[in-house]
């Protein structure tokens, strides 16, 4: 039945499913320590109170043995009374004894009666009250308090050891953010360089060169040129000479054009090199250069400066060379690897936006290797904490058990030494005795759990768009099939693998309708696909299952008697070859609720990740297995080979299904759908406790039983006749199962189409496994143990909270899909099929649309915005400019009136002055 109460089996909570925090695991670890440290101080509580009592007890033991000192007789009666008394009373005078008062010098029952009580007193009570104390030591203080010491070390030891993985996990954590802050910005200042040398580029000649000093220049120049220095001039006709690119003398409105381009987009105005002169004179016109040396200055700072110069040792090198980048290189050769790959690339004449490109490469790849190496960190910590959980829970278990057998020793102590304080002692026994260690395990970690375990894996978060940053890698296969592998196919987002699907399916096939669909909803991820595809080879294996069964029947068979017959016993044997079918089947679906060590499971998920994705060390190091690793995504039929997930077990092959379930980023049955599917079956509750209410007998009033009792009757029988466990009928059980169903496809036709072929897929595989295999347990019985174990690694919600933390919807979930696969996931699926080839059909250009039934995705591209604002410095430069331009095309229609000339009309004029593409290509 599709309520709460069809859930008879509940596991009982544990440190290992209780504890664990999400993003950050720190707090569900100091939670549980902050408990454990509570039972330390309740530990040392209870030995300082024992020791005191039993102090007090050795004191008053002490003090009863002591004898009480003589009394202070007051003034007899008359003089004579002591000595008559003495006379009467046959004392020995010899032995020097003198005459005494009371009873102790009186010989009359009384006074013989007093002294057997005051020896009583003061041996009998001081032994018992010194027995209790020695009790207390022997059975409490010193065995319970070297336990407790060893305790205290056990669990300071434990909390160390986690202290330090969750400080190492953190600060490579941190280390890894500080390499993703230096990614994204090398990465801006690539797209920033890339963005420049697009939209205005920059030639080599033309960069200004920084004006050499004179030591410098005489040390680099030849000797012969040393000895005749050049004469220089500022006319017209040297620097024609001078120049070394006569094309761009020869085309003015090129240079023109530049500088347009320049000053539209925010440049400044560019140096004017010394190799480099303007083309014409009536450039220059209203400019002001600054005056060049003379020639006889020249000469003469020429002079200076190789009067002050050393000796050049270069200089027959550069006699060779001729230039000085020349000298540089040949420098930055000699340097040591570290130095060198250093200033390699700005002393080489790589372009600035390559060198930032290649920059920004090289830091993407260490921040995702230090992604990788922080998942592997994350894993690691995962299996510390496992394994101390285990390891305090038991801990704590004991102490329990400790601190329940030392009060009971302690009621034993005190209960031994008066009778009087027997109903006390009866009262602190019945407190002790109401102590369930197991009750008092579950009590402490419902009060301080804070989830259960929910890996939070590490991602590689590329500075581009996902399907950007992945398109120069992606190989033929597509983006989408990129992302299905990224990261070993583990911390998947499953609608962003859709999203990139779709995108990719619009862009390489526009015209052609979606013929895959009519065959497959959504590509399964390969991890999924290929973990089903070899538990389902395991189950074809009967000697694999023929063997566990016949371990688990000897195991559990019990012991024969010494005289039974031979031939019964050959008789078991026989049938013990050939295990039952029931046996065989329970254990094919027992493998979907072991709980597997974690260490197992993530070994399995680092061999798929190093398949599928290897990083640089499993490149290196991996040998052959790193070259198949890296040839795995050319073979998309067969991603992960069958040897290697049949190596494995079946148990950790399932347990590896659900870490997969866990890792990913929005669980299967994503989080929006939490409260909705909590609804539905709060709902059911109502109504299934009103249809109990309605059906609960009303008890006879008291005339009803008198007259009852009158012919004979039992009054405990007509109470019992009268009052009876109510139970729903079958037509009100069935009417809620139907509105459950029908409520649940509703929420469920929400996922998009990979999550719900990624459910069809999984719930197909249990399906078939139920339906094959017969076990001794009801079936209803195993779908609720397998809620418990799938649960929350379907269905999550957003946020934990106290309700969320004992909800059952999770286990709900799982039964009813289960339950009612084929009137729930199959009909799903053909409806989301039939409403994407409708779409398809239906869309004008055969592009379709989302099968979601949600609108058309934009093809998202690149719009980097770029700053278009004019600058204020160059507002008068550019109009004067224009008018030049516009004056310069008025000169040539004068002068050229024999031929034909285009008019220049104002579109024309703004083509010239527009950023256009072809003027960027010509530059």
């Amino acid at each position: 039945m599709s309520s709460p109460s069809a859930l008879t089996v509940v596991y009982p909570p544990s440190f290992q499913n209780s504890f664990w925090s999400y993003p950050s695991y720190r707090p569900g670890a100091q939670s549980l320590y902050a408990k454990l440290q509570a039972g330390l101080d309740e530990n040392e509580s209870i030995l300082a109170f024992v020791a005191h009592r039993a102090e007090l007890e050795y004191n008053h033991a002490e003090a009863l043995a002591t004898p009480p000192p003589a009394p202070s007789f007051p003034a007899p009666l008359f003089r004579q009374a002591a000595g008559i008394l003495h006379e009467v009373l046959p004392i020995d005078s010899a032995g020097g004894s003198a005459a005494t008062r009371g009873f102790a010098a009186n010989s009359s029952a009384t006074s013989r009666a007093f002294r057997m009580i005051q020896a009583e007193t003061n041996t009998a009570h001081a032994n018992a009250h010194g027995k209790v104390a020695r009790h207390l030591e022997k059975s409490i203080l010193e065995p319970f308090g070297r336990w407790a010491a060893d305790h205290r070390t056990r669990v300071t030891q434990s909390w160390e050891h986690v202290d330090a993985t969750l400080a190492r996990f953190e600060r490579q954590k941190s280390e890894v953010d500080k390499l993703k802050h230096s990614y994204e910005n090398k990465c801006r200042a690539a797209d920033e360089a890339e963005d420049d040398a697009r939209f205005a580029p920059i030639d080599e000649a033309d960069l200004p060169s920084p004006p050499p000093s004179h030591a410098s220049d005489s040390t680099l120049r030849p000797p012969a040129a040393a000895a005749h220095p050049q004469r220089r001039s500022v006319s017209g006709d040297s620097t024609k000479s001078i120049d070394s690119h006569p094309d761009e003398t020869d085309d003015p409105d090129r240079l023109k054009r530049r500088e347009t381009l320049r000053k539209q987009f925010g440049f400044s105005q560019r140096a004017t090199s010394a190799t480099h002169s303007p083309p014409a004179h009536a450039a220059l016109d209203g400019v002001k250069l600054p005056p060049l040396p003379t020639e006889t200055e020249g000469e003469a700072m020429d002079a200076s400066a190789a009067s002050l110069a050393p000796p050049a040792p270069h200089a027959t090198s550069l006699k060779r060379s001729g230039t000085i980048s020349a000298l540089v290189s040949s420098a930055v050769e000699k340097m040591p690897a570290p130095l060198k790959a250093a200033v390699g690339g700005v002393v080489s004449a790589e372009p600035r936006h390559a060198r930032l490109r290649r920059d920004a490469d090289n830091a993407e790849k260490v921040y995702e290797e230090a992604v990788r190496n922080l998942d592997r960190t994350r894993c690691q910590l995962e299996e510390v904490l496992f394994e101390h959980y285990g390891l305090t829970q038991r801990w704590e278990a004991d102490r329990i058990r400790a601190v329940h057998s030392v009060l009971a020793s302690y009621n034993h102590a005190v209960a031994a030494e008066i009778p009087i304080l027997q109903q006390s002692s009866a009262r602190s026994f019945q407190s002790s005795q109401g102590l369930d260690p197991s009750l008092e395990l579950r009590a402490l970690i419902r009060q301080a759990r804070t989830g259960p375990f929910r890996p939070a894996i590490e991602r590689f978060q590329p500075y581009y768009h996902d399907e950007t940053s992945l398109g120069r890698k992606v190989g033929p296969h597509g983006v989408a099939h990129a992302w299905l592998v990224k990261n070993g196919g583990f911390g998947l987002d499953l609608s962003l693998v859709e999203r990139l699907e779709y995108l990719e399916r619009l862009e390489h096939q526009p015209s052609a309708p979606e013929s895959d669909n009519s065959t497959q909803l959504a590509t399964v991820p390969p991890v999924l696909a290929a973990l089903l595809a070899a538990l389902d080879r395991a189950y074809a294996d009967d000697e694999r299952w023929t063997a566990l069964a016949k371990a688990f029947a000897a195991a559990n068979a019990p012991a024969a008697p010494a005289d039974q017959n031979s031939e019964d016993q050959t008789a078991k044997d026989e049938a013990a070859d050939e295990p039952d079918a029931k046996l065989i089947g329970q254990e094919k679906r027992k493998i979907w609720i072991l709980e597997v060590p974690l260490p197992i499971t993530h070994r399995l998920r680092d061999a798929l990740i190093a398949h599928l994705n290897p990083s640089l060390a499993d490149l290196i190091y991996g040998g052959t297995n790193g070259t198949k690793a890296a040839d795995a995504a050319e073979s998309p039929a067969n991603l992960i080979p069958e040897k290697l997930l049949d190596s494995y077990d079946a148990p950790v092959l399932a347990a590896c299904i659900k870490l997969w379930l866990l890792e990913l980023e929005h669980s299967l049955i994503t989080e929006e759908l939490w409260d909705q599917i909590d609804a539905i079956y709060r709902a059911a509750a109502g109504q299934e406790h009103e249809a109990l209410a309605a059906a609960t007998p009303v008890v006879g009033s008291s005339e009803e039983g008198a007259a009852a009792a009158k012919d004979g009757e039992p009054a405990a029988t007509l109470k019992a006749s009268a009052i009876k466990r109510p139970e729903v009928d079958e037509a009100t059980r069935a009417k809620i199962r139907a509105g459950v169903l029908e409520d649940l496809r509703v929420v469920l036709n929400k996922l998009p189409r990979i999550h719900l072929a990624c459910l069809d897929a999984l719930f197909s595989h249990l399906h078939r496994l139920v339906a094959s295999t017969q076990a001794a347990e009801a079936d209803a019985v195993y779908a609720n143990k397998l809620g418990l174990a799938l649960g929350r690694a379907l269905v999550r919600p957003r946020h934990e909270s106290a309700y969320t933390l004992s909800s059952q919807i999770g286990t709900l979930v799982v039964y009813d899909l289960l339950h009612h696969y084929d009137d729930i996931l199959p009909e799903l699926v053909e409806k989301k099929r039939t409403e994407a080839a409708a779409a398809a059909a239906a869309s004008p250009n055969a592009k379709g649309a989302p099968a979601d039934g949600q609108r058309r995705m934009p093809i998202r591209k690149r719009t980097k915005p770029i700053d278009q604002r004019i600058s204020r410095s160059s507002i008068g430069s550019d109009l004067q400019q224009g008018a030049r331009k516009l004056m310069q095309q008025m000169d040539e229609r004068e002068r050229s009136k024999v031929e034909p000339t285009p008019i220049v009309t104002r579109q024309s004029w703004a083509r010239t002055s527009r950023p256009s593409d072809s003027l960027l290509e010509d530059d």
